[in-house]
């Protein structure tokens, strides 16, 4: 009796910590995130599961039976150290996504119809510190391919008025007389080599010289196709090793 009592119990527990999970969102988004646990390619039940073989070096013969684990990770002497709080919110965070709601952290820019851009993420990522880090790694890989780029703190300011600024139409044509390029710079854009850290990450690229035919080509040529261009950034592990609750990641 007592052993279904606390089953009972636990139960409960677990019953309220979903609700409470559930009650941040609103009822479409948890719509949304019950819809992708059960439809995830890789990790949602047989029934909604693909066919494939899972991605390769994926480590799958893991089955930690220690209530405590301990996960060691190389020190970069180039970085600062991590806070222990914000690793922990990661790993909840990347734990809950995974392994209960069957979604893999990702993040993708898709054009509107205006030209402005929606920044799409799985909805159990929202309001997150896994999402707000996906959101910074790929805002930063779009600052190197343009070589220009906002300031955190202006870049959300610039976000809210930059129709206004602009006089940008229905079909996001900037109908405003000012210079555009004025307009960025004056919002806070700037050239991404002001930045200390990456001051001389297109030292190694050869130098324009003004008025060669062939590079002005070569321009022209991608300029004509970039729109069918993508680009994937997949981070992995080179090792992942562990003997009974001692996990070593490199």
């Amino acid at each position: 009796m007592a052993s279904s009592e606390d089953e009972h119990q636990q139960y409960n527990y677990y019953a309220r910590i979903a609700t409470t999970y559930l009650e941040r969102f609103e009822r479409y988004d948890s719509q949304e995130i019950l819809s992708y646990s059960m439809a995830h390619w890789m990790l949602s039940g047989d029934v909604y599961r693909l066919p494939t073989d899972p991605p390769q070096g994926m480590v799958s013969n893991v089955n930690p039976k220690h209530d405590l684990a301990v996960v060691l990770f190389p020190v970069d002497e180039t970085i600062p150290p991590l806070c222990y709080r914000e690793i922990h919110t990661i790993v909840r965070e990347l734990t809950q996504g995974i392994y209960v709601m069957h979604q893999t952290p990702c993040i993708s820019l898709e054009a509107n119809y205006d030209q402005a851009s929606v920044c799409n993420l799985p909805p159990c990522y929202h309001d997150t510190r896994v999402g707000q880090v996906l959101i910074c790694v790929d805002y930063m890989l779009k600052a190197l391919w343009h070589g220009a780029y906002f300031p955190k703190e202006k870049r959300t300011k610039f976000t809210e008025r930059w129709r206004g600024n602009l006089d940008v139409n229905a079909s996001g044509k900037p109908e405003t007389k000012k210079p555009l390029l004025t307009e960025f710079t004056s919002a806070g854009l700037i050239d991404i080599t002001k930045d200390p850290d990456f001051a001389k990450i297109y030292d190694q690229l050869p130098l324009e010289i003004p008025g060669d035919a062939e590079m002005a080509e070569e321009r022209r040529f991608f300029m004509s196709h970039v729109e069918n261009l993508s680009m994937h950034m997949t981070m992995s592990q080179e090792e992942c090793q562990f003997y009974k609750n001692l996990y070593l990641v490199e």
